[in-house]
Parts: structure tokens; C-alpha cells; sequence
């Protein structure tokens, strides 16, 4: 017999997930933080860094951000599962 996923838990799968690639690109940029100019062949900041800085914390935040929404979706799913 197939087990039930329910929705929420397909929610904390798929936050779990855009967390995972928030946080990858995070590191990628930290790492490399030229991969956009060489990924796109564009240099919107004649090699100053700002845009490099600013998408970095941009992946930054939005990586934390999702890690916290996964959080608290996993704690409102894990009582359920009890």
C-alpha cells in the first residue's frame, strides 16, 4: 500500500528543497563571486563588486528566510505525525 503524503508535507519538501538551492548559490557566489559575469557574459558593475555583494546577501537572506519558513512548516507537521 502507497503511504498518504499529505499537502503540508509536500510544502516542507519543497521549501526544504528552495532552501538547499538558496544556500548553494550562496556558497557559489561566496566562493566564485564572478560566475555571473562569466555564466550571463554581462558586467552591470564594471568590475566594482557591488552587484556581487548584493546578490550574495541577496541568496544570503533568502536562504535563511526559507530555512526559517521550512522550520517552522516542519514544526507544525512533525506533531501531526506523532
Amino acid at each position: 500500500m502507497k503511504p498518504h503524503v499529505t499537502s503540508a508535507a509536500r510544502t516542507l519538501a519543497h521549501r526544504g528543497l528552495l532552501t538547499a538551492i538558496f544556500a548553494v548559490l550562496f556558497a557559489l557566489t561566496l566562493v566564485l563571486p564572478d560566475w555571473l559575469e562569466a555564466f550571463t557574459g554581462l558586467d552591470p558593475d564594471r568590475d566594482s563588486g557591488w552587484v556581487e555583494t548584493a546578490i550574495t546577501l541577496g541568496f544570503g537572506l533568502c536562504a535563511a528566510g526559507s530555512a526559517a519558513a521550512t522550520y517552522l512548516q516542519w514544526r507544525r507537521v512533525r506533531p501531526a505525525a506523532n
